[in-house]
């Protein structure tokens, strides 16, 4: 049998129509499975007809173009599937469905089927885990079993290790952000703390500050993921940090795979309890976002006692407060706020604004790209007329044309509200672009924008 495409170990596809409707889903599951009996070539042994690896690829982010030609095949870690995948002999039928725009059902779907087969414990598949499923009800008894050996910190079952901060950016590590929103100042407030006591970061000298906790292959993309600390390893990493190592405790995949994504969020802010001195405690608004995460947007009840006790207890939060969490989610707008459930508003640092500046000019290079705030609208054309001539002086020394064409690059300062007034009719934006048509100048004005907010499982690219 020939093999198909530029995988030679792929000797079959079976690929719904639709999936080449590229803008109809944002995620589906995949499976490759034997099509004939084979040898392993770790053991020698006779690997059966229909032995399979089920998986998932999509993601919630709707700038991402996920389909079935992106280039993504499959993330298994089982050596012996991944010497028989990268060989030469084509073995496997390959096999898509499940299409869908919710990347977060399909985790769900993928939980479930892989549970109904016993996948983990089954010889006729090579998934090592059965996926983690988004949408369940929070299991207490194993979050608060968690929890306790987590805080008993270098006591617990788990090793505490002293690590390079150079090995804790986002390109080797994803982060969970359970806040209702970053918060800049907070990172700083920890930065000094530290500055303060010397840099030092050993458990036994400084009692205030907490290891940072690393769920070990827990990002969908195979890295691990910091469930606890990014403000505190954030801080770390600053170049005026005297800290040189970041305190981690890092759990084993085995430890934590029976856990959803939304206990491990349950988790997060159970270590955000008030009392720890070198934390922010767990606010309102976040257990709000939470509530409003784990309800489907109100699609489910959420003002329940299990929900109410759960927040009460395990947030330290008082019956004011838990009142307080209902009143918001109630007040939420569904519909409106669905694509923002597990969000987390985006302060921007100057540095992330020249370089989002600097990436927007390569894909428009003959072209005037600055950042604004969507908040300082009547300042922005005295801005543009600067750039202007500071681009007719460039263009004299490179001895070329003025660059005719003028992108805004809008943040919006993390307001949704400064956003909806940029947006609107007859808003900030709408007045910037009819008084500057009036003008009648060769001049093009348009703009683009930065993201609001990102989820809150960042992955690294």
């Amino acid at each position: 049998m020939e093999p198909l495409l530029n995988i030679p170990s792929i000797a079959e596809r079976e690929i719904p129509k639709e999936a080449y409707k590229y803008d109809s889903y944002n995620g589906f599951l995949y499976e490759f499975s034997l099509i004939k009996s084979v040898k392993s070539p770790i053991t020698g042994k006779m690997l059966p007809e229909g032995k399979y690896y089920l998986g998932g690829h999509g993601s919630n982010d709707p700038n991402k173009d996920i389909t079935v030609d992106d280039g993504y095949w499959q993330s298994c870690k089982d050596p012996e599937f991944k010497l028989l995948f990268s060989g030469s002999e084509p073995i496997f039928k390959h096999k898509v469905w499940g299409l869908a725009p919710d990347w977060d059902n399909i985790k769900d779907e993928e939980n479930m089927l892989l549970e109904e087969r016993n996948a983990t414990a089954s010889e006729m598949s090579w998934n090592g885990n059965n996926g983690f499923p988004v949408h369940a009800r929070i299991n207490r008894k194993a979050c608060k079993k968690m929890v306790d050996e987590i805080i008993k910190r270098h006591e617990s079952k788990w090793e505490v290790r002293y690590e390079d901060k150079k090995k804790h950016d986002e390109d080797k590590i994803s982060s969970l952000q359970v806040r209702a929103a970053d918060d800049i100042s907070h990172k700083n407030d920890i930065k000094q703390l530290l500055n303060d006591a010397g840099g030092v970061v050993d458990l036994d000298k400084n009692p205030n500050i907490d290891p940072i906790v690393i769920f070990e292959e827990r990002d969908p993309s195979g890295k691990s993921l910091r469930v606890d600390g990014n403000m505190t390893s954030g801080a770390i990493t600053m170049k005026d940090c005297l800290a040189m190592f970041i305190p981690t405790i890092r759990i084993p995949l085995k430890d934590h795979k029976h856990l959803s994504d939304d206990e491990v969020r349950h988790i997060a802010l159970m270590l955000n309890r008030r009392g720890s001195k070198i934390k922010k405690a767990t606010m309102v608004e976040d257990a709000i976002k939470f509530i409003l995460g784990i309800s489907d947007y109100g699609n489910k009840k959420y003002n329940t006692p299990f929900n109410r006790k759960m927040i009460r207890e395990d947030y330290d939060l008082d019956s004011k407060q838990v009142g307080r969490v209902m009143d918001g989610v109630h007040d939420a707008n569904y519909e409106e706020k669905q694509a923002e459930a597990n969000k987390v508003l985006i302060d921007y640092t100057e540095a992330e604004k020249e370089a989002k500046v600097e990436e927007i000019k390569k894909k428009y290079p003959k072209t005037i790209v600055f950042y604004v705030s969507a908040k300082v609208g009547m300042k922005i054309p005295a801005m543009i007329l600067k750039y202007i001539n500071d681009d007719v002086e460039e263009a004299m020394l490179d001895d070329r044309e003025p660059y005719t064409k003028i992108l805004l690059a809008v943040h919006f300062a993390k307001s949704k509200s400064a956003r909806n007034y940029w947006r609107k009719t007859n808003g900030e934006w709408d007045n910037l672009s009819s008084r500057w048509e009036l003008l009648e100048t060769k001049y093009e004005l348009d703009y683009t924008e930065f993201a609001l907010t990102q989820d809150d499982t960042k992955i690294a690219t």
